[in-house]
């Protein structure tokens, strides 16, 4: 919408102005710093058997699924 040669702004869009306004000048050259570099994600695993140490837990969980899903599939070959 114009008005002659100037276009209307309502009382929403001049308090939205003002308020990106004032938080763009907030922001100073200090504040700004480059980003941190990606690091791997550390995966964190619920741990089925307590007892063992959280490192081994990794490779003891896919070793105990296969004698797991062998004796699954023997039972169902032989019923």
């Amino acid at each position: 919408m114009t008005y002659g040669e100037r276009p209307v702004e309502r009382p929403v869009e001049r308090r939205l102005h003002r308020a990106l306004a004032a938080r763009a000048a907030a922001v100073t050259v200090r504040d700004l710093r480059p980003a941190d570099p990606p690091r791997p994600r550390v995966r964190r695993v619920a741990c089925a058997w307590p007892w063992l140490p959280r490192h081994r837990t990794r490779f003891a969980l896919p070793a105990a699924g296969g004698p797991a899903g062998t004796a699954g599939a023997a039972a169902y070959l032989l019923s």
